[in-house]
This record gives structure tokens, sequence and C-alpha cells, in this order.
């Protein structure tokens, strides 16, 4: 793979205003070593392009500027440019977020002090003028990381060994969710840094505030992804938190935000706990923050009247905290 050590990976999509931002906070790293950047332009309508083009003609830093003929979404996006990418190492950025710019040399020294395949860092989401910052804590087994792990490619450096024979699935949102278990899987050593390294920018355009039916059809489709690629029998309690973050939480609270009805979600509950019936006892739930307890509480005893009432406080609170 040469001997570029680190590919980062950033889709884009009608990012003209953002990309730039983006760029800077990779190109600008402290780092020393050999590290490259793959823009894959999803069909923008604006002038990502030409924004991309002349910044590559500008920086001394490999970009390189992968072009989709058609639209393809995040998923197919990154898909063609890991097939593409010739780091020992990946990290994958969003075009309208930004990175710190002591993030590789951070992510260096852990690997080589270490030989972790995959290296967490806690994360920065900015809200306006609110910033909320996760840190990122050492677990104690692989089953915790992968019970435990958030659901974004955006939080991790992944040994580029670890994608082979995977492929991000083909939809709009939680395209990362699928694959983060899978990658972990077959890691024989995970580490962290606590540092918020990654800055995540809410817009309200974000998932987390879209309200559409395929947001949540689009939980259910990565659910059934990472079961298709991965040893349940082997990961089973893991798995099982894995599922009830994505399908229970997940799904229904965005099938919640799209008023669909009852009979629908209780579909997805149902579909779920035939695979896992005693989900409720899994062991991890205790360690999920209070709100998402207190939401699986109410999955449990079948109260969609109060998860209603969660979900437009969750809601009140994105728009309004």
């Amino acid at each position: 793979m040469d001997d570029i050590i680190y590919s980062i990976i950033i889709p884009c999509y009608n990012s003209s205003d953002t990309i730039k931002r983006a760029l800077d906070s990779v190109t600008q790293q402290t780092y020393k070593g050999r590290f490259e950047v793959l823009v894959v332009d999803d069909c923008s309508k604006d002038n990502s392009q030409d924004v991309i083009k002349d910044y590559i003609s500008k920086t001394k830093v490999c970009v390189r500027l992968i072009c989709n003929e058609v639209n393809c979404g995040p998923g197919v996006s990154r898909n063609r440019a890991i097939m593409q990418a010739r780091g020992s190492y990946f990290a994958f950025m969003d075009s309208d977020d930004y990175v710190d710019s002591s993030l590789l040399q951070k992510v260096d020294d852990k690997i080589n002090s270490t030989n972790a395949e995959i290296i967490y860092f806690g994360i920065r989401q900015i809200f306006g003028k609110k910033v909320i910052e996760t840190h990122c804590h050492p677990r104690s087994s692989k089953e915790d990381y992968m019970a435990l792990a958030t659901g974004s490619l955006c939080m991790f450096v992944s040994a580029a060994f670890l994608w082979n024979r995977i492929e991000l699935p083909p939809i709009s949102n939680s395209e990362d969710i699928a694959v983060i278990p899978i990658l972990m899987s077959r890691a024989k050593h995970i580490d962290t840094l606590e540092d918020c390294l990654y800055n995540y920018i809410y817009y309200s355009t974000s998932t987390s505030s879209k309200r559409s039916p395929m947001v949540a059809q689009n939980f259910l489709t990565s659910w059934r992804y990472t079961l298709k690629h991965i040893d349940i029998i082997k990961n089973h309690v893991a798995i099982e938190c894995h599922g009830i973050k994505t399908v229970l939480f997940g799904a229904t609270l965005n099938a919640l935000k799209a008023d669909v009805d009852n009979e629908t979600i209780r579909g997805y509950w149902d579909v779920f706990e035939k695979d896992f019936p005693n989900w409720y006892q899994n062991k991890y739930i205790a360690s999920l923050p209070t709100k998402k307890r207190f939401f699986l509480y109410c999955v449990h005893k079948n109260n969609l009247w109060a998860l209603k009432l969660y979900t437009k406080a969750h809601d009140f609170a994105l728009k309004y905290l």
C-alpha cells in the first residue's frame, strides 16, 4: 500500500460552504507521516466539485477527488473510496464536520504503542452555541466495545484489512451502524483516546431531525445487514444489545417522529423478539444512558403513549436546548 499510513474518506454532497473547512482540518494535521484524503462527490448540484478541485491545486497534501456518475448516497460513496484507498488505516469524515489538528498524531502514537486495529476517540457535538463533549473511555473486553459502540464511523480509525469483503449498505442513514460491530468482531485489539477529536456540527437537516418513515426503515435494513455478516451465536449478548439500540430504540424513535402507525411499530418489535425473546434481560441495558433506558422500559411494557411523549420531548430538546 505504498508508504501511505492513513486514508481519510469524505463523502460530499452539496457541501460547497463547508468542504473547505473539513479539508483544512485534515490537511493542517500536526502528523508528519504520509496520508491521503479521498473526497467522493455524489453528484452535487452546487459548485462543490469546483471548490475541491481548486483546493487540490493549492495543497501539498495528497487529496484525490472521486466523482460519482449518479447520486448513490454516503454508503456507496464511501465504498468507492475504500476500494481506491491506499492507506493501512481508514478514517472517515462528513463534509460538514471537522477534526482537531492533533487527530492523526494521537492516533498514530496509540497504534505504535498498542498495535491496536481500531482506535476510538471522543466526539464534540455542536448545536449552534451549545457544545456537548462525549469522551471515550476504555472498555474491559471486545464484547463491551461491540455492545456499547456508538453509531458513527467518524469516531474511530480502523485497520484496512478489517474491511475485507465488507461494504456499507446502500442506504442514506445508519449505514455505519451496520458495519461497526462486524469490524469490531474481526479486530484482535481495540483501544481508545479519551480526547474529543471529532467535531460534529448539528444542522436542521441532520438525520436526527428528519421525519420520514424511510429513516426508520434504514435502521431496520442496517440491522439485517449486521445479522447477515456476523456470527450471532459467538457474539450473542453484544449483538443483542446492538439490535436493542438499532431496532427497539433507533427504528422506533424515528418511526414515532414520522407518525408511523402503531401496528407497524409493534411489528418491528415482534420481528426482533422472535430472535431475541429475552432482550430486556441483556446485561448492557444497565450501562445505557438513563433516557434510553426509560425508552426501552416503555418498549418492554408496550407503552406507545409514553414513547410518543418521549419523542416530543426529544424533538423539543434538539430544537431549543
